[in-house]
């Protein structure tokens, strides 16, 4: 049980983590708002396809806060979760790139103002945009972990299985 609620607990932490790299970073991109330095394939490169993640983990979140079994709500996920094989094929152009733009005076600025806006503050970009390639490595590792505590005869055990495997 103590995999479970720390699942749920970091899963809704990471949550608010992904809604802030969008609240707080991305939508202040507009070409009325972000610097001229920044172009808007700077824009696409750094931030990806994040914002296709939050209806995802908005799901697991309350499923998992529902106590619904933890194998099947990553089961159900997995298609979902596929939004992750572009994003972290990207984390590498998107980190490069984001420090490449913030040699730009005016960018770096712009930056480390969203940073201080934000709810983490502590955390730069290149932090926050790193996040999702973290998590998904870790749920393979605290599924695997929840796999090892549960009984083969137990009914969600072959949907945990499953659903690792698609991790």
């Amino acid at each position: 049980d103590h995999i479970k609620l720390e699942m749920a607990d970091t899963e809704g932490g990471y949550l608010k983590s992904i809604q802030v790299i969008v609240s707080t970073y991305k939508s202040k991109m507009t070409d009325r708002l972000r610097p001229k330095n920044l172009t808007t394939d700077d824009v696409s490169v750094i931030f990806g396809n994040i914002e296709k993640l939050i209806p995802i983990h908005e799901k697991i979140f309350s499923c998992l806060s529902k106590g619904e079994p933890t194998g099947r709500v990553y089961h159900d996920a997995r298609h979902g979760l596929l939004e992750y094989v572009e994003y972290v094929a990207r984390i590498q152009d998107a980190k490069a790139r984001l420090d490449e733009v913030c040699k730009k005076r005016d960018v770096n600025d712009f930056f480390y103002k969203l940073q201080q806006q934000s709810t983490l503050k502590k955390y730069s970009l290149k932090d926050l945009i790193t996040l999702p390639f973290q998590r998904i490595m870790r749920y393979k590792m605290l599924l695997d972990r929840l796999k090892e505590c549960t009984e083969k005869s137990h009914t969600g055990y072959r949907m945990l299985k499953q659903a690792i495997g698609a991790m």
